[in-house]
């Protein structure tokens, strides 16, 4: 049961502030006058829109994973592989690529330029990256995005697996849009966001974050052009970011659950 305590409207703001109990402590809520959802009547006799009361995290939770395709299928997924192009902003230059994860947290990036090709691996909590300047092991605040990416690439399951976890994010707006918001700490300096649309229940926005005693560090992902891959949802398109500077838009062409092929470590730096 969850107690909620609502403060008095304030005028200037037009909204309430209202905490909900999750003992031992209250978390914060504000809920906006004259939005069209559900609405409830306060002390005041003002009727406000409750809609992230009326969505608790753990059904907005639900609703997604229903909406990705359900707890029998996304379980099913044991890894995927994506194949499609990525426009880099930097760059100016266009590359193929691929992406080769194996759950929980396993990634192989691919991402063939004209004049070079980039490889990314995260794999059992290790990291190795190449470049023009070879290959090497990843550590630091490098191995973190890079775990991030793993992340990103399994919302749906990341989500699911620390249900437990899960907390409020502040809302955001995409395309007109207000989404929800849901928080997981992935580790004592990383947390991933995910924002959802609250009638569709895709995810729209992602952001995954690095806070720590040297550096903080953000990466954002908006998703379109969804479909059904054997009954489970993927995005096809995704606009990525660092901070606000956007970084490449990727679409995605083809996707292969369960695929053959496993995550490979760059041969010359294979443990």
């Amino acid at each position: 049961m969850h107690l909620l305590r609502i403060e008095p409207f304030d005028v200037r703001q037009r909204r309430h502030v209202v905490s909900r109990s999750t003992a031992p402590r209250f978390e914060a809520f504000e809920i906006e006058e004259d939005v069209e959802f559900g609405r409830l009547r306060c002390p005041s006799s003002s009727e406000v829109s409750v809609r992230r009361l009326l969505l608790p995290l753990v059904a907005l939770l639900d609703a997604v994973l229903k909406t990705y395709g359900g707890a029998a299928k996304l379980e099913a997924v044991k890894g995927y592989k994506m194949e499609g192009s990525v426009e880099a902003k930097i760059r100016g230059s266009i590359a193929a690529t691929t992406r080769l994860f194996a759950r929980p947290g396993n990634l192989r990036v691919d991402l063939a330029y004209p004049d070079y090709t980039e490889i990314r691996v995260v794999k059992d909590g290790k990291g190795w990256h190449t470049s023009q300047n070879g290959i090497a092991e990843t550590t630091g605040s490098m191995l973190d995005s890079m775990s991030l990416q793993a992340a990103r690439a399994a919302i749906p399951w990341v989500l699911r697996d620390n249900r437990s976890k899960l907390k409020a994010a502040p809302p955001v707006t995409v395309g007109g849009k207000e989404l929800e918001g849901l928080e997981v700490a992935l580790g004592p300096t990383t947390r991933l966001r995910a924002w959802v649309d609250p009638a569709t229940h895709y995810v729209r926005r992602s952001q995954s974050m690095i806070a720590s005693p040297q550096m903080n560090m953000e990466f954002s992902t908006i998703y379109s052009d969804y479909r059904s891959v054997d009954g489970v949802t993927f995005a096809f398109h995704e606009d990525n970011f660092a901070g606000h500077t956007p970084t490449g838009s990727t679409v995605i062409t083809k996707v292969t659950l369960n695929p053959t092929e496993a995550i490979e470590v760059p041969g010359s730096v294979r443990p």
